[in-house]
Formats: C-alpha cells, sequence, structure tokens
C-alpha cells in the first residue's frame, strides 16, 4: 500500500497530521487519543507495516 492510500485512510477514521520530522510525520488518532509516526517517503510499505500502523491508530 502506498503512503497516500494510507493516509487517506486514516482520515477517513479521523486521523489528523499533528507534526513533521525530517523522515516521518506524527499522526493523532482520536480513536485511541495517541500519536503514532508514519513514514513520510511515498514508495510501497510492507504489509506487516501497514498492519502495525493501523494498530497504533486503533482501527485495527
Amino acid at each position: 500500500m502506498k503512503r497516500s492510500e494510507l493516509l487517506k485512510l486514516l482520515k477517513e477514521h479521523g486521523c489528523k497530521i499533528v507534526g513533521h520530522g525530517s523522515n516521518h510525520d506524527r499522526v493523532y488518532s482520536p480513536i485511541n487519543g495517541e500519536t503514532f509516526p508514519l513514514w513520510r517517503h511515498s514508495k510501497d510499505m510492507k504489509k506487516g507495516t501497514v498492519e502495525a500502523i493501523l494498530k497504533q491508530a486503533g482501527i485495527k
């Protein structure tokens, strides 16, 4: 899954980008009230990485 597709899915669940680092953005999830890193580069992400991000967001 590309970053843009994952970001679109996160935004559909109410997540917002709240900060920027050198390689990652910080994303806030209103579902669980926590922030987590999201890789900024547009390469395809591995399935396990996508699942871990969705778990951190409280979506899975």
